[in-house]
């Protein structure tokens, strides 16, 4: 075994993120504790079961951070010494620790204390319907186990293929125009993305790239295609990109999947949007003005979800005879979430809408019936889980 204890841990400056960071967790949770009989607990946020060491609270380490009276992107790259040490003395020795899109403080933090990490997350990348996991590491052995495990970029390309020969024939089937040929296309980010904090704590913003987006636009028209339509910041975002321009910047509401699939000649714009790194996979120029942001190796959620990579990580010994692997799915990931969770993730690329027939509600109120019955075993596992950490800890308390 390579490790004694694993502690979660994410990003506990940060507010609103620990539903996403326990949902990662719990799906986790049981192929961990097959592979090396190893109970993960939970993130210490708000009080909960952690595996850092007794004592530590996660409101005293953000009172240490200065929060909540200072905002999180000021945090981003780098916390005050005293939370740092509060964090590094509470540090399991033998410990691997475990986190849902961990940021650079706390890689940083890690890597510095020499405590091996991985980071665990929903890629942004979707070809409609297929999501895969991303992860990354600060050891080298891990993150030689995480790339044995990665999904192949044929593969990739195949499902980048098949999602653009379902949206080109429904196009073409629905007598589509090319309305968008020849236009460049801004993706826009949430006015929060955690992807745009640069080093000084402060979110960037197109005003900074005023002269890259002026050349990029000088000889086509400029469509806005938001993160979040409607909102706010969706329309101070495409203000901003008329002002600098100077021409009228209409909202594209189309899917994003049509954008990047469809047969147009289009090219792509933003910061650093992750729909930006798809549009090469269907042929399509994009143009970053920030470096992307890493999630990490793309890993198929079936391979996350089962036993023999924890095993591969956790452990030196292969998995053990009768290992849980669950068969290999086109959707296992995307049946499990309820919405995409990344959080610095580009607009959806949500398939364009079908025909509301009998035949298709019939087809859709299945689906809903896997998903329900998928939660409903999850939720038996987690229980199940539960009552042998009880039978466990009463057998430990009587030796």
């Amino acid at each position: 075994m390579r490790y004694r204890h694993i502690a979660c841990l994410d990003d506990l400056t940060r507010p609103g993120i620990g539903p996403d960071c326990e949902r990662l967790y719990d799906l986790v949770r049981v192929p961990v504790w097959h592979s090396s009989g190893i109970d993960i607990a939970k993130s210490p946020r708000d009080g909960q079961r952690h595996n850092l060491a007794p004592g530590f609270r996660a409101d005293d380490f953000l009172a240490l951070c200065g929060l909540p009276q200072r905002h999180w992107a000021t945090l981003r790259h780098g916390l005050p010494p005293a939370a740092a040490q509060m964090l590094r003395a509470a540090l399991p020795a033998d410990a691997l620790v475990l986190g849902a899109d961990m940021p650079p403080w706390l890689t940083t933090l890690l890597d510095e204390a020499g405590c091996d990490w991985l980071s665990l997350g929903i890629s942004p990348l979707d070809f409609g319907g297929e999501r895969w996991f991303a992860a990354r590491s600060g050891s080298p052995l891990l993150q030689a186990v995480l790339q044995a495990a990665a999904v192949p970029e044929a593969e990739l390309l195949t499902h980048a293929c098949l999602r653009a020969a379902s949206v080109r024939h429904r196009r073409r089937s629905a007598g589509a125009g090319d309305d968008w040929n020849g236009a460049l296309v801004w993706l826009g980010q949430a006015e929060e993305d955690p992807a745009l904090v640069d080093s000084q704590g402060r979110f960037v913003r197109a005003e900074a790239h005023a002269d890259a987006l002026r050349t990029a636009a000088a000889d086509r028209v400029l469509l806005h295609c938001p993160q979040q339509p409607g909102s706010r910041w969706a329309d101070h975002e495409r203000a901003v990109l008329a002002r600098l321009t100077g021409q009228p910047v209409p909202v594209c509401d189309a899917p994003l999947a049509d954008l990047l699939a469809g047969d147009e000649d289009l090219a792509f714009i933003g910061l650093n949007a992750p729909a930006l790194q798809a549009a090469a996979w269907f042929g399509k120029p994009a143009i970053s003005l920030l470096d992307a942001v890493d999630s990490g190796v793309l890993l198929p959620a079936a391979a996350v979800l089962s036993e023999p990579l924890w095993a591969a990580l956790l452990t030196d010994a292969p998995a053990r005879a009768g290992a849980v692997v669950l068969p290999a799915s086109a959707d296992t990931l995307a049946r499990l979430l309820d919405a995409p969770a990344s959080t610095a993730a580009a607009p959806a690329m949500a398939p364009a809408p079908a025909p509301a027939d009998s035949a298709l509600a019939q087809a859709l109120d299945i689906e809903r019936q896997r998903v329900d019955d998928l939660r409903l075993e999850i939720e038996g596992l987690k229980e199940a889980l539960r009552v042998v950490l009880r039978q466990h800890a009463m057998a430990v308390a009587h030796a």
